[in-house]
């Protein structure tokens, strides 16, 4: 339990106490949070378990919800800009296309087999570079936007311990969940977030008064315009949803 925001080591020792690994250290993770702009999600495998069949359709946690918006809110509070926020999938995916709508996401990128490209394309269209994308990502097909973005958050896989050993030895990733897929590592993820931001509290106590800055920042979330960017052979087709 973290009793004093202020104390940092504190506040990562109660990360590593639910089984997160930092691969970068706490005050590098600090120090890179300072330059993320954007903020990218794999689908299958982290906002669930990754489970498919025919006619069926990805779930998402409210949990999960409930921290991605407080932590766009924090940043909003700082910087009074909402950060970008995208989902990278190499699938047709309806249920990420409904979850994007619903928390005024900026684009769902689908059918996308090298995600850097997406990466490409995203920064080209918001003037920033990708050591300013963090992404949080799972699997095999989720690497080369890992190697690219300036913080990379996995989600724990205990099934998978060679590809973990990868993706640290081959400087994939900085931060490991203690949560896997169905334990809502997002949420595990926008805590740390915040609470290594020094913004939290006041975040949260803002949110629980819905004062004139949470409602100013609602406004602007429900403005943003969703785009569907669909790979083709050699670009995106991007269209408004």
């Amino acid at each position: 339990m973290i009793k004093d925001f202020n104390n940092f080591t504190e506040v990562s020792n109660a990360f590593t106490s639910i089984g997160g690994q930092f691969i970068l250290s706490p005050d590098k993770i600090k120090a890179k949070l300072a330059d993320i702009k954007a903020f990218v999600f794999d689908w299958d495998g982290v906002f669930n378990n990754g489970f498919k069949g025919e006619n069926t359709t990805g779930l998402f946690s409210e949990s999960d919800s409930a921290g991605l918006n407080l932590m766009r809110y924090s940043y909003y509070r700082t910087t009074k800009v909402i950060p970008p926020a995208s989902i990278i999938t190499g699938e047709n995916n309806p249920a990420a296309i409904f979850f994007s709508k619903r928390e005024n996401f900026n684009v769902v990128y689908m059918q996308v087999l090298n995600k850097a490209t997406a990466i490409a394309h995203l920064c080209s269209k918001n003037n920033i570079s990708p050591s300013q994308v963090a992404c949080v990502f799972d699997d095999i097909n989720d690497l080369s936007m890992a190697k690219v973005c300036g913080l990379r958050f996995m989600v724990k896989k205990s099934a998978a311990p060679a590809l973990e050993a990868y993706a640290v030895n081959n400087n994939f990733c900085d931060y490991i969940t203690g949560n896997e897929q169905d334990k809502y590592p997002i949420r595990e993820m926008c805590e740390l977030i915040m609470a290594f931001n020094g913004t939290y509290e006041d975040s949260i106590s803002s949110r629980i008064n819905m004062d004139d800055t949470y409602k100013k920042f609602l406004k602007q979330r429900k403005s943003a315009t969703l785009y569907l960017s669909k790979a083709t052979a050699d670009s995106f087709n991007v269209e408004s949803i």
